[in-house]
């Protein structure tokens, strides 16, 4: 019953919040200034003929299905499990308001909380830890190899040749993820396939833990970022974010969906996981070295370093509880892969 009150009451909002943003909004929705629009007939045609009319009325009409749900049905949350997790995730996906997205998140972490059907569940497997003498070496040398590659390599490169072209930036960069990525699979090749073979024979049974992780992940994300904006007064870019959305699509998209996900997670949950057997302390420095790689050395200042680290710490924060919890480095990939296919799908628009 209070899955269901909150339902309506998050649903009511998000409409409200969509009809102050776009419809009241008239110079925003069409993009130009309202003094230049002449008389209300043309108002109104403008606004009928741009996209997000139609855009912002189907997300109201999802909003609105999810009310009719609750409204007209009487304890069968759980029939529509499945289904309100799909339109949560569809909202979410197509929504650019802050405050939609944060809704739709909260959304999916409270369907948890309803149960479902009576029959057995399968408990999603726990894979055990499998220790060799060398994985402190093998960690070592990764984690030694990636921060020279991340650092140094480049630094040497540009010392000795300068004024660099746009082409051969990328071809060094395919060039250092290749070999980075190579590197990673002959030492932990074992490791990622048996964690991946493991993750798509119980796909059912892993599916509910990815969905809470990666909203947990996601909400995280908005959270320290929104914080940012109110105590800088507006949103700030990192320089990494800029360096990234200045790359071709055909480069960023395989680089950030299957390159970063295996390298990144590999050595910052599975490297240091085999180096740091303490929980808390593990969440922590994975998080914080995760998160300052993507500012150190790029931002103005220390304190734009720390500052613009923190939200990538977060991230870095979700996804080694993520791996405390299954164990298999399967699951992180995964979900460093949804975030950052999400980050470029939202650059195409």
């Amino acid at each position: 019953m209070r899955e269901k009150k909150y339902f309506i009451i998050s649903s009511i909002i998000g409409i409200i919040d969509l009809i102050y943003m776009n419809f009241f909004n008239v110079k925003e929705l069409i993009n130009v200034d309202t003094e230049s629009l002449g008389d209300s007939l043309s108002n109104v045609s403008q606004v009928i003929n741009n996209p997000v009319f139609y855009y912002t009325l189907g997300i109201m009409g999802i909003i609105a299905f999810l009310i009719i749900i609750f409204i007209f049905s009487k304890n069968k949350e759980s029939k529509y499990k499945n289904l309100l997790v799909a339109i949560s995730i569809i909202i979410f996906l197509t929504s650019s308001n802050t405050i939609i997205m944060l809704i739709s998140i909260i959304n999916i972490l409270l369907l948890r909380n309803i149960q479902g059907d009576t029959k057995e569940k399968k408990e999603m497997p726990i894979l055990e830890k499998e220790t060799s003498p060398n994985d402190t070496i093998k960690s070592l040398i990764l984690i030694i190899i990636y921060l020279f590659v991340s650092f140094t390599l480049g630094d040497i490169i540009t010392h000795f040749f300068t004024n660099l072209s746009n082409t051969f930036k990328i071809l060094y960069n395919i060039g250092t993820d290749l070999f980075l990525l190579l590197i990673t699979i002959i030492l932990f090749h074992k490791e990622l396939f048996r964690g991946f073979k493991i993750l798509f024979k119980n796909i059912a049974n892993y599916s509910s833990f990815l969905l809470k992780n990666y909203g947990l992940l996601l909400l995280a994300n908005i959270v320290i970022s929104f914080i940012i904006m109110l105590l800088n007064g507006e949103m700030i870019t990192s320089q990494n974010q800029i360096s990234i959305n200045s790359l071709p699509l055909w480069y960023l998209l395989p680089a950030s969906v299957i390159y970063a996900p295996i390298v990144e997670e590999t050595v910052f949950r599975g490297c240091f996981r085999k180096l740091i057997k303490d929980d808390n302390l593990f969440i922590i420095i994975s998080g914080a070295c995760f998160g300052l790689l993507h500012t150190i050395g790029q931002e103005a200042n220390i304190i734009n370093t720390l500052v613009l680290a923190l939200p990538y710490m977060a991230m870095g924060m979700v996804l080694a509880y993520t791996y405390i919890k299954s164990n298999n480095i399967s699951t992180n990939i995964v979900i460093h892969s949804a975030n950052n296919l999400l980050g470029c799908l939202i650059r195409l628009f």
